[in-house]
């Protein structure tokens, strides 16, 4: 299901969903697709036009071997050739986890682009990846015949890590992790997590100015997150240089989309709409 274009000679992959009102374009984090996306598109998808991208290495999009591909800069440069490929001026960008350190560049660098912009529980300043996440990134050094002995491991890790991400043990049922891990079992997939595991984590986001960020923002943010504190949220809504909106789930995780996809999708429609 979905939609395929080409920036810069490389397929991406998308899932559209609504034919009508401001467009809004979903950005997913790390290890996951626009599938996570799912259920708030679809509470979305009557009232806007809704795209969620898949990021060059995960879901149905193109996965190249080389790493300096998948850097924070790259990713959030190519986004701005997505945004422009959809000719629907601007957009409302909503960015989580590693999508949100990818949103905050591009929006720094094409505030032209953007509309609204919505950050979730994402990375920014020194809050990334976890420790044991970083870890794993280590692996991009061993040879291919090695690194797939990995394999079965890194994806079970990736699969428990999940799991502890949620605040409800129902959210993430055999059925949805296996989708969530699925573009992983090829071997280009899981090299590619790899890659994104190893990539320094803030050097390109501690050198942002965040003033440059002038839009109206709204900053969601998931009380029940293991990995990323509150502290962030209140931290950006000081540095970003436009109005921000700071809000909340307290019965959310990390991925607080899964968690409470209606609650997500009805936050951002208040948003949008009283910053119209």
């Amino acid at each position: 299901m979905g939609d395929f274009v080409k920036i810069n000679g490389f397929n991406y992959h998308y899932v559209k969903k609504g034919n009508k009102g401001h467009p809004i374009v979903l950005v997913h984090g790390l290890p996951m697709s626009s599938y996570l996306w799912r259920k708030v598109q679809d509470c979305l998808g009557d009232k806007y036009q809704v795209y969620a991208i898949d990021m060059l290495g995960y879901g149905q999009s193109d996965k190249p071997p080389e790493a300096s591909l998948y850097t924070w800069n790259a990713q959030a440069e190519r986004l701005a050739r997505f945004i422009d490929t959809l000719g629907v001026g601007k957009v409302a960008l909503a960015g989580h986890d590693h999508g949100g350190g990818v949103t905050q560049i591009m929006v720094c660098n094409n505030p032209d682009k953007v509309s609204h912009y919505i950050f979730m529980n994402g990375c920014c300043y020194d809050y990334c990846l976890p420790d044991v996440v970083r870890a794993m990134g280590t692996l991009v050094n061993f040879p291919d015949d090695t690194l797939k002995m990995f394999q079965p491991f890194v994806i079970g890790f990736f699969s428990a890590l999940l799991q502890f991400a949620v605040a409800h043990e129902t959210s993430l049922n055999i059925p949805i992790m296996q989708k969530h891990m699925e573009p992983f079992k090829s071997f280009e997939g899981f090299k590619s997590l790899i890659h994104h595991c190893a990539i320094p984590c803030n050097e390109e986001l501690l050198r942002l100015d965040l003033k440059k960020i002038k839009v109206p923002t709204l900053v969601l943010w998931a009380l029940k997150d293991r990995f990323l504190p509150f502290e962030a949220a209140q931290r950006l809504q000081k540095d970003l240089g436009g109005p921000v909106i700071v809000d909340t789930i307290a019965n959310a995780g990390h991925f607080l989309q899964e968690d409470e996809p209606e609650e997500v999708a009805l936050k951002i429609h208040n948003f949008l709409a009283m910053t119209k």
